[in-house]
């Protein structure tokens, strides 16, 4: 899809100063810093490249390549170093790739653990791979066709006996995780029990009660139990949020509701999802916002469009056919710009 990087924007924990739930992700002249709810700077942009917050923390990439945690002063709670990869902050503890590492039976390199906030290893660099952690547990294999579930010592809680050819096992949301069993995928709870029997060609997480699953080339939902909600199957489908779920019959994008009725008729070349009441929505090439009505409340003049968080979004206009460069803008949900001063 066109619009901005998918930066992570998650809400964080409130510090001395300035709360990580004030500041969000801007940028400036070929750099990243924050900005507050005034879409003043807080911290300048220097980063190449930054996440969302995260248990206090944001992650950071400098110039030079390295990467850090600061935290909402833009003070560094690690020693910027580099690494092979890191991840975002996720329960307090953050995926790490090292270099070099010992090899599995098919040759993969076993160079994945888990640091926390400061920088310090948590988890030893041992799995072939793993996903952040959530509910508590993270996905983990230690051999590259087999994942389980680790606890946050790195011991398996639930044991590595489900398949991962071209994924991991899935997170758990709301209770339960999407794992491949068979050549099918299912859903199991935290005991490692199915509660949906592996039958769908994919699987997706859980969000607001329910599930997109895929049965060869559609889609469709279903709920805890594994009952389909209504009677539609889809083109493609995305995860609920606001009420609504983004789906594509056939070539047009719209969404439905939680009776699986159509609420939004499916007229849009590409959407987003709904966050602070409005989703972004592509329009013979240009990017708006729709509210949940399905009104056009900020209209499509935007080249990309980003959601909505705690209300603000980027959008982005250019670069034009003429040379004009692209200008990127913060804007409120009445489609405002807001003032990027000084800090």
């Amino acid at each position: 899809m066109k619009h901005l990087p998918p930066f992570v924007l998650l809400l964080g924990l409130c510090s001395l100063a300035v709360g990580q739930d004030d500041l969000r992700i801007a940028y400036r002249d070929g750099f990243y810093g924050y900005i507050d709810r005034s879409g003043s700077w807080v911290i300048e942009p220097r980063f190449t490249e930054a996440s969302g917050w995260e248990d206090g923390a944001a992650k950071v990439r400098l110039p030079n390549g390295d990467l850090a945690f600061i935290d909402s002063d833009g003070k560094y709670l690690m020693h910027p170093r580099p690494f092979h990869r890191l991840g975002d902050l996720s329960d307090g503890l953050a995926i790490f790739e090292s270099k070099g590492g010992k090899y599995d039976t098919y040759g993969f390199l076993k160079n994945v653990g888990f640091i926390d906030v400061t920088g310090q290893v948590a988890i030893a660099p041992h799995f072939v791979a793993a996903a952040d952690f959530s509910e508590g547990v993270a996905a983990a294999s230690v051999e590259f066709f087999k994942c389980g579930y680790i606890d946050k010592q790195g011991h398996f809680v639930i044991e590595p006996v489900f398949e991962s050819g071209y994924q991991l096992c899935g997170p758990f949301s709301e209770g339960l995780a999407h794992v491949e069993k068979g050549g099918k995928f299912g859903y199991i709870d935290h005991t490692g029990s199915f509660v949906i029997k592996p039958a769908y060609d994919h699987a997706y997480d859980f969000s607001e009660g329910y599930a997109v699953v895929g049965i060869g080339s559609r889609y469709l939902f279903i709920d805890k139990r594994g009952a389909a909600l209504g009677t539609s199957s889809y083109g493609f489908a995305r995860a609920f949020s606001g009420g609504l779920a983004p789906i594509v019959p056939k070539d047009k994008w719209g969404f439905i509701d939680k009776s699986g009725s159509l609420a939004i008729p499916t007229k849009y070349e590409e959407v987003g999802d709904f966050s602070d009441g409005l989703a972004w929505v592509c329009i013979n090439g240009k990017y708006g916002y729709i509210n949940t009505h399905g009104e056009l409340v900020i209209q499509p003049k935007y080249d990309r469009a980003s959601n909505f968080w705690d209300g603000m979004a980027e959008v982005v206009q250019g670069p034009s056919a003429a040379g004009d460069p692209e200008v990127r803008t913060i804007i409120d949900t009445a489609g405002t710009p807001l003032l990027l001063g000084k800090k």
